[in-house]
């Protein structure tokens, strides 16, 4: 799924209209190594970054193999800078810029209103989720 570029470039990001962030699974672009489909860091984070993922959850592949993928020419500056847009664009909309440790300030013991509905709402959207793959089999393979 993290060098899927047909799925997450075409699909997601070009058939949906989706311009978000994509962040990786936990280690999923180091697993690109493990699992035989890139030679080195600079490969994996090159496929990746191609396939459209914006955030490397946790295995360090992208600090340590775009600067080597870059000098390699397997990614360009915009494709980097494009990635790096949409990051700042979240932080911006999420408001980090004027209070970046805002969500992280909460007094011990405060009540959190609106548990309920988020709550209520992570159910519905684990729910959806669920039924994603057998969607996509039916619906998209055009992009496969």
């Amino acid at each position: 799924m993290t060098a899927n570029a047909p799925l997450l470039q075409g699909w997601l990001r070009g058939h949906l209209g989706f311009e978000g962030v994509l962040i990786s699974d936990y280690n999923a672009i180091a697993e690109l190594l493990n699992q035989g489909v890139a030679g080195d860091n600079a490969e994996a984070a090159a496929l990746a970054l191609k396939a459209g993922v914006d955030i490397d959850m946790m295995s360090n592949v992208y600090a340590q193999g775009l600067p080597e993928a870059l000098k390699r020419g397997l990614v360009t500056m915009a494709e980097v800078d494009a990635a790096v847009r949409r990051v700042l664009k979240l932080k911006e909309r999420l408001g980090l810029f004027d209070d970046p440790y805002r969500r992280g300030t909460a007094q011990p013991g405060a009540v959190r209103s609106g548990a309920a509905d988020r709550h209520k709402l992570a159910r519905e959207v684990g729910r959806r989720a669920i039924v994603l793959p057998y969607q996509w089999e039916r619906r998209s393979t055009a992009f496969l």
